[in-house]
């Protein structure tokens, strides 16, 4: 005689393993095919095909009787293999990105006065930009202005009349966003308005914070801790300014996120850095995390 209930607690157990090993699976590629990209702000193309497969896993996931709804998502960082950090509320901050356009008045190297200096304008607004960190975000908000590009002249002897400066913005919330947003128009219009020159600023808000919800973090620091110990799961960690595509999902979705150390030595480059070599012997652990977890989430019928 056929167990009935056996049968179909075996075709449920199968069925998990199966769903838990495609996520992995699928996290895995996208580990592979997007690693090697140098800017982990910005959504590729790549990126969005696999997170679609990813939650379309996810969702067959749920729909077998997970415990309750998440979303998870994990990152690998230059901290000390095998070491895993989840942040129980805030995670990463809010990316904005910006391009401002300074407008002088061209002229000869040797006759500056003859124009404006859209040169020695941007010079001086890089500086001013760093005062809205320093002096005008209080000392217990966090938030960072970067001017990461500067572009204008092609040759020795003569001033542009356009300088372009491109950065990026980091917060922890909304309000000191606004704020810095309100504070760089300001300077804009102050330093344009002192050396007689035109000031665009381009403004983009882009990725929200990344806030992680309480039950998802617990289910995902077991799971963790599950694979390499208690001790080498940290959950009392300070936000990172970095940012990440996930915040639009935590958005729809509870769930969390979390970080895989990487690192191997004290002098390990970190990411972003032209010399950061990708650790690939944390691919197993990042691929068994994902299966336990699912395992752990979506327990035997």
């Amino acid at each position: 005689m056929v167990d009935v209930n056996a049968s179909a607690q075996n075709s449920g157990d199968a069925e998990r393993d199966r769903i838990a090993r495609d996520i992995a699976g699928r996290l895995f590629q996208r580990g592979v095919d997007v690693r090697d990209d140098d800017s982990d702000d910005d959504i590729t193309s790549i990126e969005d095909e696999v997170d679609k497969e990813i939650a379309a896993a996810i969702h067959r996931f749920e729909a077998l009787g997970a415990a309750q709804p998440l979303t998870m998502f994990d990152h690998v960082y230059a901290e000390r293999h095998p070491l895993i950090e989840e942040e129980r509320a805030q995670f990463a901050a809010y990316l904005d990105t910006f391009e401002i356009t300074i407008t002088g008045k061209g002229s000869h190297g040797a006759m500056p006065e003859t124009g404006i200096d859209s040169v020695v304008v941007a010079a001086q607004l890089v500086g001013a930009l760093q005062t809205v960190v320093s002096r005008r975000t209080r000392a217990t908000d966090s938030a960072v202005v970067s001017v990461t590009q500067i572009h204008g002249g092609d040759t020795w002897n003569v001033i542009p009349e356009t300088v372009v400066l491109r950065g990026t913005v980091r917060t922890l919330d909304a309000t000191v966003q606004q704020n810095t947003q309100a504070a760089m128009q300001q300077i804009c219009d102050g330093v344009g308005l002192t050396h007689g020159a035109t000031i665009t600023l381009d403004y983009r808000k882009g990725y929200p914070g990344v806030v992680n919800t309480p039950a998802e973090t617990a289910a995902a620091v077991t799971a963790a801790a599950s694979l390499v110990g208690d001790a080498s799961v940290h959950t009392d960690i300070p936000p990172a300014m970095g940012s990440e595509d996930f915040a639009f999902m935590l958005l729809e979705r509870p769930g969390a996120y979390i970080a895989i150390g990487a690192g191997e030595g004290p002098n390990d480059p970190p990411v972003h850095n032209p010399y950061y070599d990708f650790n690939d012997n944390i691919l197993p652990l990042g691929a068994a995390y994902w299966v336990a977890l699912v395992q752990q989430q979506l327990p035997a019928a």
